[in-house]
């Protein structure tokens, strides 16, 4: 199966906010039914699969709602597409959220065009634990000074690689 996102609103002539579900010959999946989606852009989607045969899925963007639910830009939704009220990240970013890795315990680095996470301080990048909250333990100063669109994990120690439109991180220069 194949999760997508973006600026649409229909697919294949069906309702679908800003997400779906695709089979493998690209018919679009009806058992997957995100209710009324997202009420904006979604740019990122993660899917982890910490239990076997069910796939958590991540979606980033510039949402403020999700099925319904006050979410700004950065959700957890469920196999069948219903929103996952364990994962809950407070007041969410205050910007956009382009990119989504989950580490192998499920906590997820985020990286977009924001300034706080949850009313705290975070410059286009943070990490969430795997309920939502920030990570107070994953303080990249004053981070990279412009928006993060990619984030990949380095096999074996998890650690992040990271791109995008910045010149600098912690205010030494780093081109994107």
């Amino acid at each position: 199966k194949i999760i997508v996102g973006g600026e649409f609103t229909t697919f294949n002539d069906k309702p679908r906010a800003h997400i779906a579900r695709l089979n493998s010959d690209g018919s679009l999946d009806t058992t997957f039914n995100p209710i009324c989606g997202s009420d904006r852009n979604i740019w990122s989607v993660t899917v982890f699969e910490k239990t076997p045969g069910y796939p958590l899925i991540y979606i980033g963007g510039d949402f403020t709602l999700v099925n319904g639910e006050q979410r700004n830009s950065i959700a957890r939704i469920n196999p069948d597409g219903t929103l996952d009220y364990s994962f809950n990240p407070g007041t969410g970013s205050d910007g956009p959220v382009y990119a989504i890795a989950v580490q192998s315990n499920g906590s997820a680095i985020i990286g977009g065009s924001f300034t706080e996470i949850d009313s705290k301080a975070r410059n286009n990048i943070a990490r969430l634990n795997p309920d939502g909250s920030l990570d107070l333990t994953f303080n990249p100063g004053t981070g990279p000074n412009d928006a993060v669109y990619s984030i990949i994990l380095r096999p074996g120690d998890e650690r992040a690689y990271i791109g995008g439109k910045f010149t600098s991180f912690n205010l030494t220069r780093r081109m994107g």
